[in-house]
């Protein structure tokens, strides 16, 4: 559970920190940008002012300044197709430098830029020329500073995933150490509750046998062996998160294993006329904790039945599917709300109000279903569809 929660504030730490530091640098990127563009403008405009127009549209005559630059003159001539006086750019056709021309005269701006283009609009011999020029310095600027942006934001989101992951750690560790003591404190409580339990039961069977029994006697056997049943979950439950070793882990008979946990089942639902489906897969095997993987479907199966109703049907189904192993047992009944669902593998949650009737149901049982699923790697998981709910567990493997 602290790992998950672990992972979520990471997760939203990065997501929150990548935002802010990636879209600062954008910024930086785009203003950097419009004042490369901007600055080459006014240059443009300052060097044309300088030279006179003339040196733009004048071929061959060409000034000593425009030896190098690669530049078009475009002359826009009323109620005619635009001309190009000259035209130094590589890489741009004709048809296209025309497009430019016309476009940025329709604007009415004496300056701008169109693509990597930049351009100044001039009146020349009584008609407006629009002279274009190539932006590359400006161009290879920018992209200069994006390929640092770059790099930054790559060594600096790999800073913060690790800042990240250490404040995470620290956030957690209260709750990481309240978890361990409630943990360990329902490992003493069931240990301790132990012994007084069997001193009850012993004294009380002294105690049948000098006075015989009474419903007295029975009352308390049966308190006795309700507090039994909840020290034995709780121990389990506190054993199955405290170890860190996952418990001896062995290749075995799936199928097998499966099927007997599932036939005694069988005349339970006789007794209570429900439908029972058996449908495991033969000659599956299963690399994991043989005692637990059967523990867990006897829970989804005492589940299933504590909830199914008279003429009601339970399905076991055991297969694998997409190299995973599922274990899944469905009954009809009353579905569990969706807003519950998510809460329903924590310990001493019980979805329903009817289930508060159940004397012998602590809310553990599916808890501890959730601890061996999550010791084997796998998911757990509960969806209610067309009146039947059905408890699912998926393996790798």
């Amino acid at each position: 559970m602290i790992k998950q929660l672990q992972k979520k504030l990471i997760i939203i730490i990065m997501l929150l920190l990548s935002i802010i530091f990636i879209g600062f640098l954008v910024i930086i990127n785009y203003m950097n940008y419009n004042f490369n563009i901007n600055q080459q403008i006014r240059y443009f405009r300052k060097v044309s002012n300088e030279i006179g127009i003339e040196a733009y549209c004048e071929n061959p005559s060409v000034h000593p300044r425009l030896e190098d630059v690669e530049y078009c003159t475009v002359k826009l001539v009323k109620d005619s197709q635009p001309e190009i006086l000259i035209n130094k750019l590589s890489g741009y056709d004709d048809e296209q430098l025309l497009q430019y021309a016309q476009s940025s005269y329709s604007m009415h701006s004496y300056s701008g830029h169109k693509k990597s283009l930049v351009y100044v609009r001039r009146i020349y011999k009584n008609s407006p020329v629009i002279v274009f020029l190539s932006n590359d310095y400006a161009l290879e600027n920018s992209k200069n500073l994006l390929t640092i942006s770059a790099a930054i934001a790559l060594i600096g989101l790999m800073l913060l995933f690790f800042i990240s992951i250490y404040f995470t750690r620290r956030l957690t560790a209260p709750v990481e150490d309240s978890i361990k003591a409630q943990k360990q404190f329902i490992s003493d409580a069931g240990h301790e509750l132990k012994t007084p339990l069997t001193i009850i039961s012993s004294c009380l069977d002294l105690l049948e046998g000098e006075y015989g029994k009474n419903k007295h006697f029975n009352y308390i056997r049966s308190e006795a062996d309700r507090m039994n049943a909840l020290v034995s979950e709780l121990l389990t439950l506190a054993r199955l998160e405290n170890t860190k070793a996952p418990g001896v882990f062995q290749l075995f008979s799936l199928s097998d294993t499966l099927m007997g946990i599932a036939l005694p089942f069988e005349s339970l639902a006789y007794e209570n006329q429900i439908t029972f489906k058996i449908n495991i897969a033969d000659n599956l095997t299963f690399y994991g904790n043989q005692e637990q993987i059967a523990k867990l479907l006897s829970i989804f199966l005492d589940n299933a039945f504590r909830h199914t109703a008279s003429m009601g049907s339970v399905t076991v189904s055991v297969f694998r599917r997409h190299k995973k192993t599922v274990i899944a047992v469905s009954n009809t009944g009353e579905p569990i709300p969706e807003e519950l669902r998510t809460q329903i593998f924590q310990r001493f949650f019980r979805a329903n109000d009817f289930r508060e009737n159940d004397n012998m149901n602590y809310g553990l049982g599916l808890s501890i279903a959730s601890s061996i699923t999550e010791h084997h790697n796998g998911k757990i998981s509960v969806d209610c569809q067309s009146g039947i709910t059905i408890f699912q567990a998926v393996f790798p493997g």
